[in-house]
This record gives structure tokens, sequence and C-alpha cells, in this order.
């Protein structure tokens, strides 16, 4: 049937950038332990698959599964160009280009490179040249060959789309659990070493997402997944640091660290139930 064409290859794009992710990390050796290249794919799938059933091919969900291998591969001290990373690059170009406002996650992601190496020159690297090249291509392209798109679908988006705002508490409210979670379970598990860094450009993008939400201004469920998936990855990050943590030190039930482990499983268990709860719901 043609309605299953569509979903199938959402599928295989999200399979795609799973498998890329993967190799990403085990090239890269983004993380030196097994369980942790474990619980990050097994949330990628989550998140992929289960968190987001009310928005299966949503341009949101395509646009986190096409951007985030660059996000992981930016993880990484430089991006060696070649045939697997100009994929990764072209797929992130793609992914930026579907809405204009996709653009401030990688804005924010290379700004904290920046700031990380301490030196403006990672911005002017050979993939940023290639993905803000693509958007002047597509705006241009745009210009040329559709310009009905600009003579009158902007105009009719500006009257319908842009006037339609949803109220400030309405987007706050969700905003504040969903990242609060998150920023809660990061502050008290304290991490450290390796963890640290990877957790921090986590919560880069987490407020990138947030950036989203706020500038196009409407409660949408499709328009709370990106910060729903960036908010369970830091969440992801922090049990990976607990779990290794775990295995060094041998916590006791009585430690701290053993008790925020608890408070994050207790959290990545509850999203993994309401997710299977709304899936059901929404198909009965």
């Amino acid at each position: 049937s043609p309605l299953l064409v569509f979903p199938c290859l959402v599928t295989l794009l999200n399979v795609a950038s799973l498998a890329l992710v993967a190799g990403i990390i085990r090239e890269q050796k983004i993380f030196t332990q097994k369980f942790a290249f474990q619980i990050i794919l097994l949330y990628i799938a989550f998140g992929f698959f289960i968190l987001s059933p009310a928005l299966y091919g949503q341009r949101e969900l395509l646009f986190i599964a096409l951007v985030l291998p660059y996000l992981f591969a930016s993880l990484s001290p430089s991006l060696i160009p070649n045939r697997s990373s100009l994929i990764i690059i072209v797929m992130a170009a793609i992914g930026f280009a579907i809405k204009p406002f996709f653009l401030l996650l990688w804005g924010m992601n290379e700004l904290h490179i920046a700031i990380e190496k301490r030196s403006i020159r990672s911005i002017f690297a050979w993939h940023n040249w290639i993905i803000g090249g693509a958007q002047l291509v597509y705006f241009a392209a745009i210009y040329f060959i559709t310009p009905e798109y600009i003579n009158d679908i902007i105009p009719a988006l500006q009257v319908t789309y842009f006037t339609f705002n949803s109220a400030w508490e309405a987007l706050l409210k969700p905003t504040a659990k969903i990242a609060g979670v998150a920023l809660v379970a990061v502050w008290l598990a304290k991490i450290r070493g390796e963890y640290l860094r990877v957790t921090l450009r986590a919560l880069t993008w987490l407020v990138a997402c947030i950036g989203l939400i706020l500038v196009q201004r409407k409660e949408w469920i499709n328009h709370l997944y990106p910060m729903a998936f960036m908010s369970l990855l830091a969440i992801s990050f922090a049990l990976m640091y607990l779990v290794d943590e775990w295995k060094k030190l041998k916590l006791d039930i009585g430690h701290r660290k053993f008790i925020v482990l608890c408070i994050v499983v207790s959290l990545s268990a509850s999203s993994v139930y309401f997710s299977g709860v709304f899936t059901y719901n929404m198909f009965t």
C-alpha cells in the first residue's frame, strides 16, 4: 500500500542513523566502556521508535534522525574528510534545511565546540562550509525555481501559521518539567571524567531544542519531541556515568551515587512506561 511506503522509508532512515551513530562511537572511541555503547544505542532506538508514535514521519523526527550522526561525530576532536563523514554531513545539511529554525541547533553545537577548543577556527571547518553552503543553495533554489513559494505560500503562512502562538505558560510548563528532570539528574550525578564533556554537549543540544520551542511558540507535541529526545539523551549519559562508577566503586545501597542511580533508572523506566501507554491508547 502507498500509505506504508513513507513509514517504511522513515524506519530505514532511523535504522541508518542508528547504524551511523554506532559506527562513529566505535571508530572515534567516544565511550571506552562497552556498556556505555549499549546504553546509548538502546536509548536512541527507544527515542526513534517508541518515544515518537504520534509524530512518526513528522519533520522533527526526520530532523533528529538526520542530524544525530553529525552531532555524535562532532564529539570527536576533528572530523576527518572521507566518504562516511561526507554522508553524515550531507544528511545533516538536509536535516537543517527541513526548517530554518533547526539551524539553531547547528549554531549552538558549533559555538560550544569553539568555546571548548577556545578558538573560532573550528567554525570554519570544512563540514560547516558544506552545511552552510547547502542552506544557501536550498534557499536560492526555492527563490529561482519555485518563486510562488516566496510570493504566495510565505504570505499565507504569515497570516495563518505565524499569527497563531501558544500562551507562554503552556510552553514553559512542559519545557520546565522535561528539561528540568534532565538537569536535576545530571546535577545529582556530579559527572566527571570522559562523560562530563559529552554530557555538557548534550545539555547544549537540549538548550538549543528549548530555543526551537520558544522561537516557534507552539505547544504541539511534534515541537516538543526534539527537547524530549535530548533531555533523555542527557539522562542516558548520566546513567552511563553512574553505572561506570557503580562498577568501579562497588557502591553500597546507602551510597549517594547509588541513590542517584536508582533515581535516574526510575526516570528512564517512567519514560518507557508513559510512552508505551501513549502508543497503546493511540492505536486502540
